[in-house]
């Protein structure tokens, strides 16, 4: 019934707009047929604000943001509209104040929730979009309607809330006595021994606690564990005088016998290592090795902790930003390059960053340092010596660099929680294919698991052909 009368309220609004048009003896009035959505948007909507006190007390307040700029697509294919960005977390779903437009003056009716009577759309009235609603819109001549689903997107998580989660407390890594981490593919590894053999533990990134033991076709080294890199999708390793490859490090095929000292790390375009005679050198294929050009004396070269940075430019292609961080003794040593695959361009050297007596923001001693890249940016952590004498937990600090290590600054952001356990001189930080920072812990086998929402969240769709847009469509 409440069908009835709206189509009846249109037909009567239509008479009148058709015979005002007719009054008028010179007009010509064109009633279109056809008809649909060509813009959507929303403005200014409620939003729940969490802050913090002085007190470190949390509390929540109602303001208002603006969100007229978050754009909606309109698939007129599907008939669907939404918003890939997401409105920000917080915004109240259920009172949106929305505007729309339709082509040939269609007039816009929406679906109840939980049935199939209609009402007219109003800019004025605020609408329920907790979830999705269904919009038809009919042509000024009542022949035609097209209906649409209308989506509004918010976030369910705040985008830079960052909390470690315990997966699982694994007895085989309890018993490693030195590990690395390493992400290939949708597998982690953690790669290390047990006090006499090799030992290899790998995890799927979407079941985090779940251990299987890892067989290699060959006997890898004790030590290998420090001397494995990645590169794209194959992961090389040396041991015992060989470099092996493999796709999934359970089959390992011979590349070469190069004389090297260890195996530091790789980029997209090569493998980096520090030959038997202390010499960096790298290499495109594993077999042929050419020694780096370096602005000071190789002796500089960090010999234990070693770990390779690599950030693609982003205005140069071909161009890569190198970061070599390790230690010697207790001393912390970064070298810096910048990589070009071009023919053309001269081959750059490693520069040897030597801290300057002011500066602040120095990385400190770490105890089996660990440095990866996240987030678009460097991250280090590792165990503070002489902690516990200090009154603070050994895995408190962690440290941040956008400046290619000249600064680091400590982040409590990142800092693990109280229940984690681990030996300071045997643990392993890794990402994954995901985004998740993997942490875990020696001794006590723990596997701890993190990441920033943002980085999770998936990008939808924004492009539908020339004749679907978010400001109009042809219809």
């Amino acid at each position: 019934m409440k069908r009835f009368s709206l189509y009846l309220l249109l037909s009567i609004s239509i008479l009148c707009g058709l015979s005002s048009c007719f009054s008028d003896e010179d007009s010509t009035f064109v009633i279109y047929d056809d008809t649909g959505i060509v813009s959507f948007s929303v403005g200014t909507l409620k939003y729940e604000c969490h802050t913090t006190s002085s007190k470190g007390e949390d509390s929540v307040y109602w303001t208002t943001i603006d969100c007229s700029r978050y754009k909606f697509y309109i698939d007129q294919v599907s008939k669907n509209i939404y918003n890939p960005d997401s409105l920000p977390c917080g915004v109240d779903a259920a009172k949106v104040i929305c505007t729309l437009s339709t082509k040939n003056n269609g007039i816009a009716v929406i679906k109840n929730i939980d049935n199939d009577s209609l009402k007219f759309y109003s800019e004025t009235d605020s609408i329920d979009f907790t979830v999705p609603r269904v919009f038809r819109v009919l042509s000024y001549s009542g022949v035609a309607s097209r209906d649409y689903t209308i989506q509004v997107n918010v976030h369910k998580q705040y985008p830079d809330d960052f909390n470690w989660n315990l997966t699982v407390e694994e007895p085989n890594l309890a018993g490693l006595k030195a590990m690395r981490a390493f992400a290939l593919n949708k597998e982690v590894f953690v790669v290390g021994h047990d006090g006499a053999n090799a030992a290899m533990y790998a995890a799927n990134i979407y079941s985090a606690a779940s251990w299987r033991t890892i067989v290699p076709n060959v006997t890898l080294a004790q030590d290998v564990y420090r001397n494995i890199a990645i590169k794209e999708e194959t992961c090389y390793a040396y041991s015992d005088g060989k470099l092996l490859s493999s796709p999934d490090m359970v089959e390992w095929t011979e590349v070469a016998a190069p004389a090297l000292r260890q195996l530091v790390g790789a980029s997209h375009n090569f493998l980096y290592a520090i030959a038997t005679d202390g010499k960096l050198c790298s290499s495109a294929d594993g077999v042929n090795w050419v020694e780096e050009v370096t602005d000071t004396d190789m002796s500089f070269l960090p010999s234990e902790n070693i770990h390779l940075y690599c950030k693609a430019s982003i205005t140069n292609p071909g161009v890569t930003f190198l970061t070599l961080v390790g230690t010697s003794g207790s001393e912390v040593r970064i070298w810096n390059k910048v990589e070009e695959v071009d023919a053309q361009a001269q081959k750059q050297e490693w520069i040897y960053n030597n801290v300057s007596d002011d500066n602040r923001y120095t990385l400190p001693y770490l105890q089996n340092l660990q440095l990866l890249a996240y987030d678009g940016a460097m991250l280090a952590m590792g165990a503070l010596p002489g902690a516990e004498d200090a009154g603070v937990a050994a895995f408190s600090a962690f440290y941040r660099s956008t400046d290619g290590g000249i600064t680091w600054r400590q982040q409590s952001f990142y800092a693990l929680p109280e229940q984690f356990r681990s030996s300071t001189t045997c643990f392993a930080l890794v990402e994954d294919a995901e985004h998740f920072l993997w942490m875990i812990g020696g001794e006590s086998g723990q596997v701890w698991r993190a990441r920033i929402n943002r980085l999770g969240w998936k990008e939808e769709q924004k492009y539908f052909g020339e004749s679907n847009t978010a400001s109009g469509a042809s219809l």
